[in-house]
């Protein structure tokens, strides 16, 4: 990250690190903050094209990324700092998020659980909000509340729901969706191991914990918890594939159904608490009012596909859910790696900024051919490949751009 080594902060404890059960409660708070819209869908995606080989190349690199937060990310200052450095781009990171929810809770939840679900998300994530404003530290009970919930849903899955006639995990693939997984797991790697940095409810936990105890609440809320999360959603993918498809068909019992809509809405309403907490604390009203009207807008567009009844509904409704995924998989990425990792000669962070937009604005067609479009995954790798390109674009900027990167972060 573009801030000094971590030298004396190192040292630096937090109070809140000291106990083991507060520790075990950031834990929580940390998992079912991560636990959103695309761990809780995503892999549906990836196991219906892939078998378990894809939830696999999920996990891997998800659980491992956010885990490694804590070793990067060595004290509470250095957390301090980085968040100063970038905070505008953290802020898009989670008005991106939000939005991304929003679409998610008009397009999908209906579908799948009914509008009175879609509303409770909505109500109860301003609940969230409430209380992470109020107590970040109850937010973090309620967090790890929530993975308990989780746990009731896997055992219920496990214990109750058959696998879908002709359905069930596939455990080999084709040579050809193989080949295609294979373009992916890079693009998905470097999401997962990079976006974590510019997610501020990682900054959060990481500056109410100390050195030691922040390792273990990542490992455990991430090595454990997190993981608890995805086995779930691979547990239950073979049951709501078909909303992708268009035909909703969901073999599942309406208990059971029902406490999967708690999971789902429970950690849905979690994330986008957080994350609005987090845009009140550095934006104010403005930049609430600001992420509310965007999010209007892709609520928007999740109602318009859920409208439209028409065989292309399913289709419309991933190709929307895939667009939000290019910003994890190509727009953060390329800052953290462009504008974050100190360059070999140090620059101003603005025209880091313009070669970071460059590179996105350039990548953006290839990462749409190989992700969205599907037509070729192949492509996906060009995308990163470009990301490469305008990092090392960086040794040719000017001189007299390259003064002083983020002197207040040295400092």
């Amino acid at each position: 990250m573009s801030t000094a080594p971590a030298g004396r902060d190192a040292q630096v404890d937090a109070p809140e690190g000291a106990c083991w059960w507060r520790t075990l409660a950031w834990a929580g708070f940390l998992a079912s903050s991560w636990t959103w819209v695309i761990g809780m869908f995503f892999p549906t995606l990836l196991v219906r094209d892939h078998g378990l080989l894809g939830w696999l190349s999920f996990a891997v690199p998800n659980v491992l990324g956010a885990s490694l937060f804590a070793w990067w990310i060595t004290s509470a200052a250095m957390s301090e700092r980085v968040v100063g450095v970038h905070r505008r781009a953290a802020m898009g990171f989670s008005d991106v998020t939000i939005m991304f929810h929003a679409y998610v809770v008009t397009c999908l939840f209906p579908q799948l659980l009914g509008w009175g679900w879609s509303a409770a998300a909505v109500v109860l994530g301003a609940v969230v909000w409430a209380v992470a404003a109020g107590s970040i530290r109850s937010a973090a009970w309620l967090g790890l509340a929530l993975v308990g919930l989780s746990a009731g849903v896997v055992w219920a899955f496990l214990g109750r729901v058959a696998a879908p006639a002709g359905g069930g995990l596939v455990l080999s693939v084709t040579a050809e969706r193989a080949v295609d997984l294979v373009w992916l797991i890079p693009v998905m790697g470097g999401g997962f191991l990079l976006c974590p940095y510019l997610d501020l409810t990682f900054h959060r936990a990481r500056q109410n914990l100390s050195v030691s105890g922040g390792r273990l609440a990542f490992a455990l809320g991430f090595g454990g918890f997190f993981l608890l999360m995805i086995v779930l959603s691979m547990v239950y993918a073979p049951h709501i594939a078909g909303l992708f498809a268009g035909d909703g068909g969901v073999a599942v019992p309406a208990g059971v159904m029902a406490l999967l809509g708690v999971h789902l809405v429970g950690q849905t309403a979690f994330t986008v608490g957080l994350h609005l907490n987090e845009v009140t604390r550095q934006r104010g009203a403005h930049g609430v009012f600001r992420v509310v009207v965007f999010s209007v807008v892709a609520a928007a567009a999740g109602i318009w596909v859920f409208g439209s009844a028409d065989a292309g509904a399913g289709a419309r409704m991933e190709t929307g859910y895939r667009l939000f995924l290019l910003a994890y998989g190509l727009l953060f990425p390329a800052y953290v790696v462009i504008c974050m990792i100190p360059p070999a000669r140090v620059m101003e962070l603005r025209m880091a900024w313009r070669v970071c937009l460059a590179t996105v604005v350039l990548a953006s067609p290839s990462a749409y051919w190989g992700f969205v479009a599907g037509s070729e995954p192949l492509w996906c790798l060009v995308s990163l490949g470009l990301i490469g390109v305008g990092r090392l674009a960086l040794r040719w900027v000017p001189a007299e751009h390259r003064p002083m990167l983020n002197r207040s972060a040295a400092e």
